[in-house]
């Protein structure tokens, strides 16, 4: 048997009321990330290793990597190398489109120097601050 539908309002007694506590989050300000260290915030690159690469020049002791050689795929941030002829599989899962800007090699090193908006490059262009070449 079906039960009948009631349209009666019910009245429940009050509650005790829930007091929330209080946090200060100003007391932990800064706090948490003391283990990370620049290799944390280090953005990773696959890059093709080719003959004038430091890392497979055995002259250039500090970049140098044994077992480099042209052709060879490098993770930047780790420098684990990928065969160039096994090739390496990509998953791609997000795109985000910016420009990165670089410091040249022969300027102190090729460097990550940060990236710019593609809004920001508009209000360069419109500001001629940006000059387009072929």
């Amino acid at each position: 048997m079906a039960k009948a539908k009631t349209t009666e309002i019910q009245k429940v007694a009050p509650s005790a009321v829930v007091v929330k506590p209080q946090i200060n989050f100003g007391a932990d300000a800064g706090a948490g990330m003391e283990g990370a260290g620049h290799e944390a915030f280090a953005i990773p690159f696959l890059a093709v290793l080719q003959k004038m690469s430091p890392q497979v020049d055995e002259d250039d002791k500090a970049k140098f990597i044994p077992g480099a050689k042209p052709g060879m795929f490098i993770e930047t941030v780790s420098g684990r190398l990928f065969d160039g002829k096994d090739g390496v599989r990509i998953v791609p899962c997000a795109y985000k489109r910016v420009f990165l800007r670089w410091s040249p090699r022969e300027s102190g090193g090729a460097g990550f120097k940060g990236e710019i908006s593609p809004s920001d490059i508009a209000e360069m262009r419109a500001r001629n601050e940006v000059v387009e070449m072929d």
